[in-house]
């Protein structure tokens, strides 16, 4: 293990055992974020929890809103204004264009996460880990969770190695390929369901890019379903008005007023500005 950057490192005061770390963090760290999850990165586990999707989709009887990105905005949204997501979502803390977004879902989210893909980009001056082959940063994971990271003082920013990307990647490639598995079948359920996507500077998105994004989730198979953008500033390309829109300003709130999200998802101006 000489030169390994997994080695265990252990602290010894007096002859006594303090601390081991691996990687730079604490080895109790690695314990409650990794191996004590690697149970539910099973093919068993992932196939039970999306058998447990079928039974939550068979029940439910309310109209279901879809995040698509670009960024964690319109999911942190939707959840805490108490839209009705069947909970977590593919996109909802991922930060993807809108233009590469009709690629990763029409090929079934197949290729994500390979190492081969994998590197340290950098979100809003932090580190992220992106994934070049579909042009997605998966950027709140690959680290413990809960406040617990490595920070760069002299760059003021989150730190992520690249020998975390190997370290942490069983449990993320794991709930990625629950959260395909899910999007899929919501997809292919015959639930009404309104797939929401924000532009990240609260833009327009263009119609050429929202048809190849409505084309590919009609590839994988998804019926009864509308798209919707999120648009908060009007200097963007033209709006399309073959899609819906929430016009949703951001005062005091970024992303915009929970209440506002909620209002909307409630039917304000449906049949309007959008369908």
């Amino acid at each position: 293990m000489i030169g390994s950057p997994y080695k265990i490192i252990r602290h010894i005061d007096r002859g006594r055992f303090i601390a081991q770390e691996i990687s730079g963090y604490n080895i109790d760290i690695i314990e409650q974020s990794i191996f004590s999850r690697l149970s539910s990165c099973t093919a068993d586990a992932i196939n039970r929890k999306l058998e447990a999707v079928d039974q939550t989709i068979s029940a439910e009887t309310n109209e279901v809103f879809i995040s698509l990105g670009e960024n964690c905005g319109a999911a942190f949204q939707m959840r805490n204004s108490g839209i009705n997501t069947l909970g977590a979502n593919f996109f909802d803390n991922t930060v993807i264009r809108a233009e590469d977004i009709p690629n990763i879902i029409s090929d079934r989210f197949r290729s994500m996460l390979s190492l081969i893909n994998l590197s340290i980009g950098s979100w809003e001056g932090h580190d992220s880990v992106y994934d070049d082959f579909y042009k997605i940063f998966f950027h709140h994971y690959f680290i413990p969770g809960h406040g617990v990271e490595k920070y760069n003082e002299k760059m003021n920013c989150r730190q992520i190695d690249k020998e975390d990307i190997p370290l942490f990647l069983p449990v993320v490639r794991g709930q990625f390929e629950y959260l395909a598995g899910k999007f899929i079948k919501i997809a292919n359920a015959q639930i009404k369901k309104y797939y929401v996507i924000r532009n990240v500077e609260g833009r327009a998105i263009s119609e050429a890019t929202l048809d190849r994004i409505s084309a590919a989730l009609t590839s994988i198979g998804a019926v009864n379903y509308d798209l919707i953008q999120v648009i908060t500033y009007l200097d963007g390309p033209p709006i399309s008005k073959k899609y819906g829109h929430w016009s949703i300003l951001e005062e005091g709130e970024r992303w915009g007023d929970k209440a506002e999200w909620l209002a909307y998802s409630q039917g304000r101006e449906r049949g309007n500005s959008w369908r």
